[in-house]
Formats: C-alpha cells, structure tokens, sequence
C-alpha cells in the first residue's frame, strides 16, 4: 500500500525535475501525451480496418481485399512516425530527468564545502 510518504517524495521529485511550465521538459511530457492519445486513435483506426479486411475475405471480394491491405500499407508510415517519436520523446524525457535530478543533488551535496568537510573533517568516512 502506497502512504502519504510515498506522495510527498514523489511531488518533491516531479517539483524538481518540472520546475515549471515552460521548461522544456514540460513540453517533451506534453508532446509525448499528444503522441500517445494519436496512437491511441490509430490503434482504434487500425483496429477497424483489420475488421474490414477480414469481412472482405468472408465475402470473397478480392477488389476490397486488395483496397484494404493497400489502406494498411499506408497506415504503416505514419504508424511507424508515432511510435518512433514516442520512443524519442521518452528517451529525451528521461535525460533531462536524470539531468535535472543529478544537478539538484549535486548542488545540495557539494553547497557549502560539504564534501570537503566529509573527506577531510571526519574520520569514519
């Protein structure tokens, strides 16, 4: 069970790694959702013309057979564009996370000389 915890790290996280809305990781997050609602609709799409092509063989039309099966052929190109951009938009998207992410902490780890003091001023380290 997820608690409370669990949703405060993880909003401190996306403050971090999101700082605001015109930041570009904010629009990778936006481009890849308009990605994924467009495959979604061309799964739909797909999905349909898949049946079609199966109700032309049924029926024995080899013309509707044949219109359909082209009609896939040019689902494939811009299918292949979506799903290409998604994978490159998430790659992008992790990146600049772990960016973002290293940066913060190694900000806050080494303010203030801290790890100097650690190195040099304890010695249990």
């Amino acid at each position: 069970m997820i608690d409370d915890a669990f949703w405060r790290n993880v909003k401190k996280l996306i403050k971090i790694v999101i700082p605001n809305y015109s930041c570009k990781e904010f629009k990778y997050l936006i481009t890849l959702t308009l990605l994924l609602i467009l495959r979604t609709q061309m799964s739909i799409w797909l999905a349909d013309v898949n049946g079609k092509v199966v109700k032309a063989i049924v029926e024995k039309n080899f013309r509707k057979f044949c219109f359909r099966i082209f009609n896939l052929m040019l689902f494939a190109i811009p299918s292949s564009a979506v799903n290409s951009g998604m994978d490159y938009f998430s790659k992008l998207l992790a990146v600049s996370y772990r960016e973002r992410l290293s940066n913060y902490f190694h900000d806050a780890y080494l303010q203030q000389m801290f790890y100097y003091k650690i190195c040099n001023l304890d010695s249990r380290i």
